[in-house]
């Protein structure tokens, strides 16, 4: 005999010692009830065992919709029990998805949200002559997977009255963002260039003074205001904070202000080294 039972978003089926579970839909709750009404009249194994191969169909193929609702291009083979990307109509890629990508689009379709910059990403990934090793992808999806709690979203849930175990994981976010258009959006540390330097009166010798101008409170000389206020990150000036703008290789700043070698970074810009020999490809490093 086959039971089947609802709780919340879930279909549960039981039939002895064999338990199937799938998400809820009028449609697959009404068709798998009627399997149940069935199975009350069998008078063999061998129907019930029929019966059951309906239910474990509908089950299994209501898991891969659920991975699939946003995104069709995902196939799953049955044997490995991995997810591929299914590149176009006929052919589909030959890397494996990395579970945890796998884990992080099935709760992304859990909670409505836009699963296309994962895709789009992992599309990217592929075009890597290394994404055919298991372990570089999983080292790269690990990357991006990496969470941190944001400092002001746990103070604002601890003001609120929340207790610091449920602060923290409420304030947990994504160190790393992911574009639309499938872009890993990371972040460099760096200093910013506010100084210049002119001759001094002799003219012999360099002097170093502030870039930007700053106002100040007539009455107890605070600052009060900076000229860069107003000014646009593209208009300034930066330089790597590590390295200083003399330690390390030295690096090509190309763009509509700049274009030189150096260790100067204007935000538009693109940033590139000389050659591939001055990168550390070494991925156990």
């Amino acid at each position: 005999m086959i039971v089947v039972n609802r709780l919340d978003d879930v279909i549960s089926v039981s039939a002895g010692n064999q338990e199937f579970s799938t998400m809820h839909t009028e449609e697959r709750f009404n068709e798998l009830m009627k399997i149940a009404e069935k199975s009350e009249k069998v008078e063999s194994m061998e129907d019930l065992e029929v019966l059951l191969k309906e239910v474990e169909s509908i089950c299994a193929n209501s898991e891969n919709e659920k991975i699939q609702s946003f995104h069709p291009d995902l196939a799953k083979d049955s044997k490995s029990e991995n997810y591929f990307l299914r590149i176009n109509k006929s052919t589909i890629s030959s890397v494996p998805i990395p579970t945890a990508l796998v884990r992080r689009i099935e709760e992304s379709i859990d909670k409505g949200i836009d699963v296309s910059p994962l895709m789009k990403c992992w599309m990217r990934f592929l075009r890597n002559p290394k994404a055919k090793d298991k372990n570089f992808a999983k080292k790269f999806f690990n990357y991006i997977d990496m969470k941190y709690s944001n400092p002001k979203i746990k103070k604002e849930k601890l003001d609120a009255g929340f207790s610091e175990e449920l602060a923290d994981k409420m304030a947990l976010v994504y160190q790393v963002k992911i574009t639309n258009e499938g872009l890993i959006n990371c972040y460099k540390v760096s200093s910013e260039v506010d100084w210049r330097y002119e001759s001094n009166e002799d003219n012999d010798t360099a002097v170093r003074k502030p870039l930007y101008g700053k106002t100040f409170d007539p009455l107890t000389g605070e600052i009060s205001g900076d000229e860069r206020d107003d000014m646009k990150a593209e208009d300034r000036t930066f330089y790597p904070a590590i390295m200083g703008m003399n330690g390390g290789d030295a690096f090509w700043c190309e763009g509509d202000m700049i274009n030189k070698e150096g260790h100067i970074i204007k935000v538009g810009h693109v940033h590139r080294l000389e050659s591939w020999n001055m990168v550390n490809c070494n991925d156990d490093s």
